[in-house]
């Protein structure tokens, strides 16, 4: 926007001298030599810590344009930035932004992920998170800005619920993790489908527990397909499943079931390979009783 304001403000200094008719006294008659020039117009750059304001209620909807700054993250807010980074090398000569699924995408998210790790303390999708990268809009693009900004989001379920604060984000995942997800009640048309999952206190009755995050490798793998993913992704939240367990092999008894939840090919395409890992009751009409917890359970009886 300053690029434009510096452009309007111009044209209106040039018109408030051609309106005259003569040059005031004690003036040359000459506008450019008595005039610094204007420097630059450069599109501003956030700033990690910054937080923004939002009317959506799911975090997809949260569109870089439909953010705005809040003023600070003492006041109700829905993103906070949490890293900054710059475009560089090739890909910062190019005419337009990237693409979701470019090269450059991908490395803004890698860049992202590790940036806030070292922000919140763990994983981001250790989390009751969301990670959002955005990039500048084209106008600022063509104006010169070749930033990403790296937000988070906290959600109330993996349907991507936004959930508005009135404090940062930061180091939610260090001590006693307050933002860490741990209980979920889980849901679906039938007992062999997850519609849905949404995170509640372990306090309460639940149908299932965190288990990890497993993350498909290498990373930069080529895109297995939707049913060879599905497989991995069952495959590692079942290891996972069994180590919460405390059992020395994936034999998981009668009762439990383990699940996960994460994105498939549009979140492949920006290079996130992983998925939260869930291990829980197989019959959600019987829960696991408040304050109780799967953890270590190994063989022994589902505390309902």
């Amino acid at each position: 926007m300053r690029r434009w304001l510096a452009a309007t403000a111009l044209g209106a200094a040039a018109a408030l001298v051609l309106a005259g008719c003569q040059a005031p006294g004690g003036a040359d008659g000459k506008l450019v030599d008595d005039w610094s020039a204007f420097g630059e117009p450069k599109v501003p750059v956030p700033t990690a810590g910054t937080c923004y304001t939002g009317s959506a209620t799911e975090v997809l909807d949260l569109t870089g344009a439909d953010l705005k700054d809040a003023g600070s993250c003492t006041v109700e807010h829905v993103a906070e930035v949490a890293h900054v980074g710059q475009v560089t090398g090739a890909d910062a000569n190019r005419s337009a932004v990237p693409a979701e699924d470019s090269a450059a995408a991908k490395a803004a998210y890698t860049d992202c992920a590790t940036a806030v790790r070292e922000f919140l303390g763990d994983e981001w999708m250790a989390g009751r998170l969301y990670l959002m990268v955005h990039f500048p809009s084209e106008r600022q693009w063509d104006g010169g800005s070749r930033h990403y900004r790296c937000s988070l989001v906290e959600i109330a379920s993996e349907g991507g619920k936004v959930v508005k604060r009135n404090s940062s984000l930061r180091d939610g995942l260090r001590g006693d993790r307050p933002l860490g997800v741990v209980c979920v009640n889980d849901f679906g048309k039938d007992a062999k489908s997850v519609d849905g999952i949404d995170f509640v206190g372990c306090s309460a009755k639940h149908t299932a527990e965190f288990s990890g995050v497993y993350t498909v490798t290498p990373p930069g793998r080529a895109y297995p397909g939707d049913e060879a993913l599905d497989k991995l992704a069952l495959e590692g939240c079942e290891r996972l499943a069994a180590k919460y367990l405390g059992l020395s092999s994936t034999d998981i008894p009668n009762g439990l079931a383990w699940l996960y939840w994460g994105e498939f090919k549009e979140g492949w395409a920006r290079g996130n390979q992983s998925f939260r890992c869930y291990v829980g009751v197989y019959d959600r009409n019987k829960p696991i009783r408040a304050g109780a917890t799967l953890k270590g359970l190994g063989s022994k009886p589902i505390p309902r």
